[in-house]
């Protein structure tokens, strides 16, 4: 069989085979009764069919995962060979390097299954085993095979290599894995639709098994000499497997063959024991030609879970949004409408059909959630239901996704009041909301309620976040967006609205970037991530676009919403946030972190052009792309982006391409000349307690030598005052600024710009030292080139360092013909206004 044309939608459940039906049971009787404890009354769990199997008498072997039943647990105190000369199993890769020594093709054939998300394990119970487990999609094989086959690597030789794990009776349960594996690799679901076709199911099943093994005995016969169908763990497998598998039947015939044989002498033949099966779904052939819905779910339910649902006995079929199977019994209903009745009366709800149809709107579409400090598998569910915003708690079994019980809690949404709406309505974008509403089929105000439900909401709105910090802080409700993602509708509608106690009090079409994010989803949900993790993502005043991991902020600079580089620079900085620092121990390994986390963020910029659904988004990026750098730092990055998308060089090497270059760029708001290598070097050099501008290292050094120091009459503490502390590279000299000097300065942010130039002066300017018109003071004077202007600035300051005076000079041109003077504190010149004052 070819394993590639595996799917998971063969993901039924653990079968058992000596070999009959396949219906699911894992645990050992000592277990079992754990397990049916917790499962529901009328979704049989595998256990159940076992002890109903029983007492019936059909066949000891129909439901049992253990190929040899009747094995009693292996007592490993005193067992010969038993798992106490183990101590410690052997690891399940080197039970795959044997098997590939013994056959090769079986080997490709667990590689082929792993591909698809199959395991080989090693059990826990000792049931001299090897056992299929669909919906985890595991074959499992038992210690007791384990400690009695295998043995440590070199210790046997065998087959090709000398380091065969297997030892005593190596090939014994080959012919059961050979088994499970072709077992595993038959996809087809199992149909209940009716009798014939669930036993015609689950032959086709036994048919793949049987072949494959035999497969496998004939390679491992003919390479080895060795007949693992004659040294068989299972000496119950019926003998007539042999004949029919080299009769050369057509399937057909094959499948009909296999059907008259008896599993074991005393029981009936397979034909007869699926038939038997079926029989627990309860189905007559009536209810299923008249409800092919409630059949199809049973039997999706039986394929993925292995839990036999009794159809003529559901009240309620469902899945919830994440494909969970939701089901609730006709009895367990008319327990449920007994206690809670008067719940449902109160929100309007008063008969059996508007209950379950209230229900089932509810896990269809709600948003789930935990409900805290509940530990009995209670969920919220927020939806909306003939335009009301409701919410609904159902308990209901995590594993079999049958409803214990329901509650109507008091609600947290009121009933919408249509004139409310129509006011909403009226606002700005109200006439488009209506168009939109008339598109969908609906009432304006029932169409806005669908749209801004709890589960269509996307992220915050980055256009309506544009306010004072203040404003930003507050706990007034912010424009949230909303976007319709049911795939059955026809046309998707993004809103951004406001929703306070339950109501909607202002909704507004989506704006440029709303749409935007339809065609680059990824990026969306990456915003949406950061944001549920506690960011704070926002539009900023200023200019620029900057991320601080230590805020957990991403400001976005308002002039890009006329940008065309919008986008790219939310990506950016979102791949900021996302970029795991490093931990560096020298100056190298910080300059290469650095580059790796700008190098992943131009990454983030230039994989838009591969995440654009269309021709049209992706000629829009590459043209943002474009508008944010020059042609020939565009042609050099995309070059690199090329190479990655043909699979030239892996995303890591693109990453590192892409640092390298970004590197070498100059940032804006610093020196000409003063690229980020620079810059990383400076942080370094600042951030780090082993860098020469440390500042707790330079005030500490400080302190040493004057504990405390007086700054315009007033005695204060270092580590307290201090705002600018440098060591100058000429002389290494410490000097510093304190707060009390320019009190009033340092708390006016119309100031920052200033000292921004103050602190680039000491770190990139070209520095000078000279002495001061008294004997005790010196003067460090920095000159440098920015943003098209020359400035000076003198920094004037005594032996202890103490920087009292500072005065900025700028020019146009360099400084033979100085330009304006801009003085934060030079109270001997009557000719330069003073920007910023010493405190009094």
């Amino acid at each position: 069989m070819n394993h590639n044309t595996l799917t998971q939608s063969a993901a039924t459940h653990p079968i058992n085979r000596t070999r009959a039906a396949e219906l699911p049971i894992q645990e050992s009787k000592q277990n079992s009764a754990i397990r049916r404890s917790r499962s529901p009354a009328l979704g049989l769990h595998s256990e159940t069919l076992l002890e109903n199997h029983k007492k019936r008498r059909v066949g000891a072997n129909l439901y049992s995962t253990n190929i040899h039943h009747n094995a009693e647990p292996i007592d490993a105190a005193h067992s010969p060979g038993s798992l106490s000369l183990f101590p410690t199993q052997i690891p399940e890769q080197d039970v795959l390097n044997s098997i590939k020594n013994m056959s090769p093709a079986l080997h490709q054939q667990i590689i082929c299954l792993e591909n698809h998300g199959w395991q080989i394990k090693v059990g826990k119970l000792s049931t001299k085993n090897v056992y299929l487990d669909r919906p985890n999609k595991e074959i499992v094989i038992d210690p007791y095979v384990q400690a009695n086959s295998i043995m440590p690597m070199n210790s046997f030789s065998f087959g090709q290599t000398s380091t065969s794990l297997f030892t005593k009776d190596p090939y014994s349960y080959l012919f059961s894995l050979a088994y499970e594996v072709g077992h595993a690799s038959d996809t087809q679901p199992i149909s209940i639709e009716s009798r014939e076709e669930f036993i015609e199911s689950h032959l086709n099943r036994e048919m793949h098994g049987i072949k494959n093994a035999f497969k496998i005995r004939d390679e491992i016969l003919h390479l080895y000499g060795k007949d693992i169908w004659k040294n068989r763990l299972d000496k119950h497998a019926p003998i007539d497997f042999e004949k029919i598998n080299y009769a050369k039947f057509s399937e057909n015939k094959f499948l009909k063959k296999l059907g008259r044989i008896k599993a074991s002498i005393n029981s009936p033949t397979y034909a007869d024991l699926y038939s038997q099966a079926y029989d627990f779904f309860e189905i007559s052939t009536a209810f299923s030609l008249t409800n092919p819905a409630l059949i199809k779910y049973a039997q999706d339910c039986f394929n993925k879970t292995g839990i036999i649902l009794k159809p003529q006995q559901m009240q309620l079929c469902a899945h919830d949004q994440n494909d969970n199977f939701i089901w609730l019994t006709k009895d367990q209903a008319r327990v449920i409408e007994f206690n809670r009745s008067e719940e449902f009366i109160k929100i309007g709800i008063q008969n059996t059909k508007d209950i379950y149809n209230l229900v089932s709107v509810a896990c269809k579409s709600g948003m789930r959630s935990s409900i805290s400090n509940e530990n009995n598998n209670w969920h919220r569910y927020n939806f909306c239901y003939e335009d009301t915003m409701l919410e609904l708690h159902i308990q209901r079994d995590e594993k079999s996704g049958q409803i214990l019980d329901l509650h109507v809690p008091e609600q947290p949404y009121s009933i919408p009041e249509r004139k409310r709406l129509q006011d909403v309505l009226t606002g700005e974008g109200g006439a488009t909301i209506k168009q939109w509403a008339a598109l969908a089929g609906m009432a304006p105000h029932a169409f806005l309620i669908k749209i801004m439900q709890t589960k269509n909401h996307c992220r915050h709105s980055l256009e309506h976040s544009l306010c004072s910090e203040d404003a930003w802080r507050s706990a007034d409700p912010r424009f949230e967006v909303y976007r319709n993602k049911n795939k059955n509708d026809k046309y998707t509608f993004t809103i951004a609205g406001k929703i306070e106690n339950g109501q909607i009090i202002a909704a507004t079409p989506g704006t440029k970037l709303d749409h935007l994010f339809m065609s680059f989803s990824r990026l969306e949900k990456a915003y949406a991530k950061l944001e549920k993790e506690g960011w704070t993502i926002r539009l900023s005043p200023h200019e620029e676009a900057y991320c601080s991991r230590n805020e957990k902020e991403i400001a976005i600079g308002a002039s890009y919403l006329s940008n065309a580089a919008l986008l790219p620079a939310l990506a950016h900085e979102i791949a900021h946030a996302q970029y795991n620092e490093r931990d560096t121990h020298s100056l190298e390994e910080y300059i290469k972190d650095n580059k790796l986390d700008e190098g992943n963020s131009l990454f983030s910029e230039f994989s838009l052009i591969d995440q654009a659904r269309d021709k049209k988004s992706k000629k829009m990026i590459i043209n943002m792309l474009k508008e944010e750098s020059t042609s020939a730092e565009f042609n050099e990055n995309y070059s690199i982006f090329k190479k990655w998308k043909s699979g030239e060089i892996t995303q890591n090497s693109a990453i590192e391409e892409f640092g390298n270059i970004y590197s070498n760029y100059y940032p804006s708001g610093y020196p000409e000349n003063i690229n980020y290598a620079t810059l990383w070097k400076t942080s370094y050099e600042i951030d780090t307690p082993e860098g020469v501008q440390n500042k707790v290292k330079l005030l500490t050094e400080l302190k040493e030598t004057r504990p405390s120091l007086q700054f315009s009459n007033k005695e204060s503490a270092l580590n307290q005052e201090v705002h600018f502390i440098y060591r100058l590279p000429i002389n290494g000299k410490i000097i510093f600024i304190d707060l009390n000097t320019f009190e009033k300065a340092v708390k006016n942010r119309d100031s920052e710009p200033l000292f921004d130039l103050i602190r680039n002066g000491v770190h990139y300017g070209d520095m000078t030292v000279r002495p001061g018109i008294e004997p005790y003071i010196r003067i460090a004077e920095s000159t440098f080139h920015q943003d098209g202007l020359y400035y000076k600035i003198e920094y004037e300051f005594k032996d202890s360092g103490h920087v009292f005076d500072l005065r900025i000079q700028s020019s146009k041109a360099p400084f033979q013909a100085l330009g304006s003077i801009s003085m934060l504190n030079n109270p001997r010149s009557s000719s330069a206004q003073a920007t910023l004052s010493p405190s009094p």
